[in-house]
This record gives structure tokens, sequence and C-alpha cells, in this order.
């Protein structure tokens, strides 16, 4: 009878040890899961958050707030390049969108210039055609002077450009170098 006492104890303890066992490795095994989880999620996260900076930086593109645009078109880079890398083709494509918007933010100034340049020039012509009296603050040209201040300043346009143009290059190589120095954003 001892014996039989003895064996139920030890089946009895067997099987509460196993549960035990069975359920540490069932709580190990869903914490696995739960942290292989959270970095999918934590990238799928990540990629609405860049795709929502997208949209918002067209949005802002289109209603012609250039600055904000580019300022969320670089938030999108910055998050694509940590998510996807340098080489993967929706980083190079956010930033050939950054590029495109910051041109458009050169087109919009040089734009404005040249209607702020044509207008002052229409209202010299008429002042001159006019006959008007001018003002010590207000210069009418002479055709000859005309010409020379409109290639002046379209030369000066045209170093504008340049500058934008070098300064957008300069923008994506430090994006390039500040995200693959930062240990934050690179894997």
């Amino acid at each position: 009878y001892e014996k039989a006492v003895h064996f139920v104890q030890a089946e009895k303890l067997y099987y509460e040890t196993a549960i035990l066992a069975t359920e540490n490795e069932e709580e190990e095994e869903e914490e696995e899961s739960k942290e292989a989880q959270k970095p999918a999620d934590l990238t799928k996260m990540m990629t609405a958050r860049a795709q929502e900076f997208e949209q918002l930086a067209d949005m802002c593109l289109h209603s012609k707030n250039v600055g904000l645009a580019l300022d969320y078109i670089g938030k999108a880079a910055k998050i694509n390049e940590s998510v996807y890398g340098k080489s993967d083709h929706r980083s190079r494509q956010t930033y050939e969108k950054f590029s495109y918007i910051y041109a458009e933010a050169g087109k919009l100034q040089y734009n404005d210039a040249l209607l702020r340049f044509q207008r002052k020039a229409s209202q010299t012509k008429e002042r001159s055609v006019e006959g008007s009296v001018t003002t010590p603050d207000e210069e009418v040209y002479t055709p000859e002077q005309s010409l020379t201040q409109k290639v002046f300043s379209l030369a000066l346009l045209f170093v504008f450009l340049v500058i934008i143009i070098i300064e957008v290059t300069l923008v994506v190589l430090s994006f390039s170098k500040a995200t693959s120095t930062c240990p934050v954003l690179v894997r």
C-alpha cells in the first residue's frame, strides 16, 4: 500500500512539474513571439508614418507651402532610410521627391523674382511713356540702361538657380552622411 501511495505522489509530482514546465515554455514562446512581433509592428508603424509625411509633403506642395513640404519630405526620407536602408528603392524615391520639392522651391522663388522684375519694368516703362515725374526713390531708365539692367537681373537669377542646384546636392549628400553616421538611424 505504501508503494502505491508513493507511486501516486510521484506521479502527481511528475505531472505538476510537467505542467509547470509546459506553462513556462508557453510563456517564453509568447514573450519571444511578442518580441518578434514588436519590430514588425514598429516597422509597419514607421512605414505608415513615412507615407503620411510624404502625403503631407504632396499636399503642402500643391498648396504652394514649399518650406513645410520640404520639412515633411525630409522626415519621410529619414524614416525610410532607417527602415529600409540607403540602397532600397523606396529610400531613393523619397530622396528624388525631396530633390523635386527643393527644385520646386527654387522655381517658385525664381518666378516670384521674375514677376517682381517684370512689374517694376512695366511700371518704369509706363512712367517713361506717360512722362510722369518721379520721386528721388524711383528711377527711370533709358532703353540701354533698362536692357543692361535686365541682362544683369537675368544673370543674377541664373546664379541663384545654380546656387539652388548646388544646395540641393549638398542637402542630399548631408542627409546621406548624417544618417549613415547616426547610430539611431543605422541598422
